[in-house]
């Protein structure tokens, strides 16, 4: 009976300090519900808004929320937990991606990006390419942030594109939506050379798999369009550019194309020998061993002396996937008379060439050999 009477008395003790509380809230006015967020370099975004086993659902629901800054931390919270394996197949289990559909063409900036950053680190989950290239409206307005005002948008969509891409599930959807034909169309328009070089890097991943993309390609005049790169100041837009290259020149359209451009291409590649990039100096190699296998552009190669420049890579590189670009190039140069005599007298230093890193290395320096002595 007296534990009944002080059970009774806290709970209106309780009551009555709920009471004093709703009094002191009513006289002090309407509560502000802005955040105070100490320090200007604090970003709210970035606020986890939920954990454990509820979290995904409670994102879910709060990605089209009609706060923007409530869907900007749900999108954020998502994109942290679409790394972990396990949590992204309960991204795509639970239809999360139905709600990145409106997102990706949504009106904010913020929104657009790291609804593609998310696209992205999924395409690379077990089951997450699939996952995206099902759902049709994703595909359809992935197409349309190619396109996008921002750059930075622009280029974070060309990534995500090469992601999915590299993916053997979504690739064919990918070319059946005409992906490939769109990136070409970017090429051409594309004046930010960061994102240039993005695109071109998801175009590369499409000739890859797809003699269709290349012909595309070489069809469009990519060959004159892109070949001014090749002397850009950034390293990286001219890597790109020779790898999307390399696939136009293994078609003989290409190496057409190439002949025809405004651009001395020989010229150029024969400077990218000297680069102090390695990486470029090996695709350049490999550029001009294809565009050496026709006559006129073994006779430009002999007027530079290009097959000095590839001699002396040949002698003394370290990198045998360089040196053997090189020695394809040189192989194919040689049949041309003046650099044939130009070799014959430097014959003795052939010797020199490292021999024992790859027997592959040793069968093209035998040809080489053999066709500096025929007749």
């Amino acid at each position: 009976m007296v534990e009944q009477n002080i059970s009774k008395n806290n709970r209106g003790l309780r009551h009555f300090r709920q009471d004093l509380l709703e009094t002191e809230y009513i006289e002090a006015g309407p509560l502000n519900y802005d955040a105070t967020i100490y320090g200007p370099h604090v970003d709210g975004t970035k606020r986890q808004v939920a954990f454990g086993r509820w979290a995904i659902p409670k994102i879910r629901a709060e990605l089209l929320h009609g706060d923007l800054t409530i869907a900007r931390q749900a999108l954020v919270s998502l994109l942290d937990f679409a790394h972990d394996p396990e949590k992204a197949q309960e991204i795509i289990k639970l239809n999360v991606l139905a709600r990145l559909v409106r997102m990706l063409v949504s009106e904010d900036d913020f929104i657009r990006y790291h609804t593609l950053l998310v696209l992205n680190v999924l395409a690379t989950q077990p089951n997450g390419a699939q996952a995206i290239i099902d759902k049709v409206f994703i595909i359809k307005n992935l197409l349309k942030v190619i396109s996008d005002e921002s750059p930075k948008i622009r280029k974070q969509a060309a990534i995500t594109i090469e992601t999915l891409a590299k993916s053997v599930f979504a690739f064919s959807c990918l070319m059946d939506n005409e992906f490939d034909q769109n990136l070409v169309e970017r090429v051409q328009l594309e004046e930010d050379i960061d994102v240039l070089i993005s695109v071109l890097s998801a175009l590369e991943a499409f000739m890859n798999n797809s003699g269709k993309a290349t012909c595309y390609a070489i069809e469009k005049g990519l060959c004159e369009k892109i070949s001014v790169y090749l002397s850009h100041e950034s390293a990286e837009a001219r890597l790109a550019t020779l790898k999307v290259l390399q696939h136009m020149l293994m078609k003989r359209s290409g190496k057409l194309a190439a002949e025809n451009c405004s651009t001395d291409m020989i010229l150029e590649l024969t400077n990218l020998l000297e680069d102090d990039s390695e990486d470029i100096v090996q695709e350049a190699a490999m550029d001009l061993a294809l565009l050496f296998i026709t006559t006129k552009n073994k006779l430009r190669g002999a007027d530079l002396s290009t097959d000095q420049k590839l001699l002396f890579l040949a002698i003394n590189s370290k990198n045998v996937t360089l040196k053997m670009n090189v020695m394809q190039a040189l192989i194919n140069l040689a049949v041309a008379p003046a650099v044939k005599e130009r070799l014959k007298s430097h014959i003795h230093e052939f010797t020199s060439i490292d021999k024992m890193t790859s027997q592959k290395i040793t069968e093209l320096l035998m040809r080489l050999i053999d066709v500096i002595h025929q007749l």
